[in-house]
């Protein structure tokens, strides 16, 4: 049977299901390098979460690992791992106003980690491990977000042009005289970024770039030519990736977009049709951003709770394929069918692995590609394929054979004999027939096939067809499907 190699791609659903319907949730692409290899790309299963320690408070807030030393603030407590004993031990209060705290540390310099959330900001001491009260500080309004660079630490406030620094070396003491302001734009900072040597500062509607220019009163000045008509959706939805900054932003008419950028020309990496779901979902103001980097795939993963999704930019998959990658992620409450954002807030890279705090609760997880639940509960992977042909044409679908790796059964349990589900759309994805099951193979059946048997007639340029598994088992899908069909009797 001929291979359909285009099964395997990234999401693509566009304003019209009947050009394009894709869907591609908890699975990402990887394409295969090797030059000798006939098989060229498959989908992976995104990673699991195993539990790695728990304490008394929920929510978690933020995480920071640097040096051995790892840190989550779960509520109103910040907390240090011990990573061999997979134990949290609590270390101080930090005020809990419900969104994320930012980290910020001085290293050798000052021995110190500066702390902002809940409307202030607090010093650990990293020689003594003792929390500070809060800092006085000579800022007009609450601060908003912390971060470093030359021995100063920054702080930006709400709804203020101004980003305040510190004392050199030490993050408890800060001059009213000691601060830098936008002048070449008119919105206020929303989130400030540190890529190499610069500061970015980020709008509602505009971004401007500071640099450190050695002057002993001022140090910071704007960096010439770095204005970019380019604002962020929120304070969270800002990150480095590698040496580029990413941010989801909006321009002066409010549209939101996914922007990359090394220097001061934003390259656009969302798509036309993420453009549109984000148009659709009308509120972007809670977007957050979580960045890391798994067997080659740095992955940079928005949030966005209010809309219920998660979509995740593959920055190795955009390269090698030359077009933006991007997949989304979901947590879903099987009981009660609730469907939310990806729960993750907090992302570390620690000696152990990478460590996530949940939004809702006092888990600490490991993020693992061999770990196939989520916090305990089922991912729910989707891939709706793109359309076969664009021809008019009749057909009878006489089998289709979906590539996996089967032999994943588990030994005990529900995933004993697991198995994949497949569902046919013939009026362009708008209405679906019910799924019908395929098998992936008890543990040890490396040769049992996934396939559909006489599947009907379609049309097509209007056959879509869409798999969903949910089976607490290894998922891998590759290179593509097969499909045997008979031509039918005429065009319409």
């Amino acid at each position: 049977m001929p291979l359909w190699a285009s099964f395997v791609g990234p999401a693509y659903r566009t304003r019209s299901e009947n050009l394009d319907a894709e869907t591609l949730k908890s699975l990402y692409v990887e394409t295969i390098t090797a030059s000798g290899n006939a098989k060229k790309s498959n989908l992976y299963g995104t990673p699991g979460s195993r539990l790695f320690a728990t304490v008394p408070t929920s929510g978690s807030r933020g995480a920071f690992d640097q040096d051995g030393l790892t840190l989550f603030v779960i509520g109103d407590r910040l907390y240090t791992l011990n990573l061999t004993l997979n134990a949290a031990t609590d270390i101080g209060g930090i005020t809990d106003d419900g969104a994320p705290v930012t980290f910020a540390s001085n290293g050798r310099g000052g021995e110190q980690i500066a702390i902002c959330g809940g409307g202030e900001l607090k010093i650990l001491d990293l020689l003594t491990m003792v929390l500070s009260a809060a800092i006085a500080l000579p800022l007009s309004n609450a601060p908003l977000m912390v971060n470093f660079i030359d021995g100063y630490f920054l702080l930006c406030e709400v709804n203020s042009i101004r980003v305040w620094f510190s004392n050199l070396e030490d993050g408890e003491i800060w001059d009213a005289l000691d601060f830098f302001a936008r002048s070449q734009t008119s919105d206020n900072i929303v989130a400030i970024k540190v890529l190499k040597d610069k500061i970015w500062t980020f709008g509602s509607l505009t971004t401007e770039v500071f640099y450190d220019s050695g002057d002993l009163d001022n140090p910071f000045v704007p960096y010439p030519g770095s204005i970019i008509q380019e604002g962020t959706v929120s304070p969270w939805a800002v990150g480095v990736q590698g040496e580029t900054i990413v941010w989801m932003s909006q321009d002066n008419e409010g549209k939101g977009r996914v922007v990359s950028a090394t220097a001061y020309d934003p390259v656009r990496i969302s798509t036309p049709a993420l453009d549109f779901a984000l148009a659709g979902y009308g509120f972007l103001g809670d977007a957050e951003l979580n960045i890391y980097e798994q067997e080659g795939h740095p992955f940079a993963c928005w949030s966005l709770f209010a809309a219920g999704i998660t979509w995740c930019y593959d920055a190795r998959e955009s390269v090698v394929r030359g077009e933006p990658v991007w997949h989304q992620r979901d947590t879903v409450n099987f009981e009660t069918a609730q469907v939310t954002a990806w729960r993750t807030r907090g992302l570390v890279s620690t000696t152990v692995g990478i460590l996530i705090g949940d939004v809702e609760t006092g888990g600490i997880y490991e993020l693992d590609l061999d770990t196939f639940c989520d916090a305990c509960g089922p991912i729910r992977r989707e891939r709706t394929a793109p359309y076969a042909s664009d021809e008019n044409q009749w057909l009878f679908l006489d089998q289709i054979e979906l590539g996996i790796q089967s032999g994943v059964g588990l030994v005990l349990g529900q995933g004993v004999n697991p198995v994949v589900m497949g569902e046919i759309s013939r009026d362009g994805g708008h209405t679906w027939d019910p799924p019908v099951t395929a098998n992936l193979g008890p543990l040890g059946s490396y040769n049992e096939p996934a396939t559909w048997y006489q599947c009907g007639r379609v049309r097509a340029d209007r056959f879509v067809f869409r798999v969903t598994q949910t089976d607490e088992v290894r998922c891998v899908y590759g290179p593509g499907l097969w499909l045997r069909v008979t031509p039918g009797s005429g065009q319409r």
